[in-house]
């Protein structure tokens, strides 16, 4: 599968992505913006990391944060190793499905969790393998993705994770289900007219439920029809390193 190098925030950043297929994109910034770190030598794991953007993101917010990072693909898990070493990083990389948490490490080993999981549920009429497994529970469920979360958050320990808004109420109760509780939501509108489309949220183990809070609304574009983003957005792609 042929690759292709991207510049991002203005050049502080070069990841080989897929010439076809799955390419990261906003919901991945967004997320990594949306993670908040009180303890800055904490531990951090990435499940699914595709190429690796968030733990690089993160990484130049938090230069002393400890971050692993697990992938199922092999092709993706390759470039994730690339793009690590390529911007100076030292991010523990493993290749494993989040079904298979209890074989790759130790329970309660982390302080914090975060993903960008597979969203379609059910059949994806999809050729490309690489974008059917990155976009659609093909290997793994939600329900995975939380119940991995779970096994690997210390107690008090907290998952950020990006949905899309038709999942929400359906990840409420997987959380729930799980013993996560609900901390941090922030919705994604297209722009300041139109309904959310996903949902940023943060989870908590170990706590007890309530205590909500709703931060404001994150705007994509201010004139879509020529993906005008809003200063907001375009601050974060182009800034994010400097926050």
């Amino acid at each position: 599968m042929e690759k292709v190098l991207t510049p991002f925030l203005r050049g502080k950043i070069s990841l080989y992505q897929p010439k076809e297929g799955y390419r990261f994109n906003i919901d991945s910034v967004l997320l990594a913006d949306f993670v908040k770190v009180s303890n800055q030598n904490a531990s951090l794991i990435d499940l699914g990391t595709g190429s690796g953007i968030i733990p690089i993101l993160l990484k130049f917010r938090y230069p002393n944060l400890k971050i692993s990072a697990l992938e199922v693909q092999p092709f993706f898990y390759t470039l994730a190793k690339e793009n690590f070493q390529k911007n100076n990083l030292i991010v523990e990389l493993t290749l494993g499905n989040v079904k298979d948490v209890k074989n790759l490490y130790q329970g309660q080993s982390f302080d914090y969790v975060v993903s960008n999981p597979p969203y379609i549920k059910g059949e994806y009429n999809q050729k490309n393998e690489n974008l059917k497994i990155a976009r659609s529970e093909t290997l793994a469920t939600l329900d995975d993705f939380v119940k991995a979360a779970k096994f690997l958050l210390k107690n008090k320990g907290k998952f950020f994770t990006v949905l899309p808004i038709y999942r929400f109420v359906e990840a409420l109760e997987t959380f729930e289900k799980n013993k996560l509780f609900l901390k941090r939501i922030r919705f994604i509108h297209p722009t300041n007219s139109e309904p959310a489309t996903n949902v940023l949220l943060e989870v908590q183990k170990g706590v007890k439920k309530g205590g909500e809070i709703i931060e404001p609304p994150v705007f994509i574009y201010e004139d879509p029809k020529v993906k005008k983003y809003t200063p907001y957005v375009e601050n974060l792609l182009e800034n994010f390193a400097e926050k």
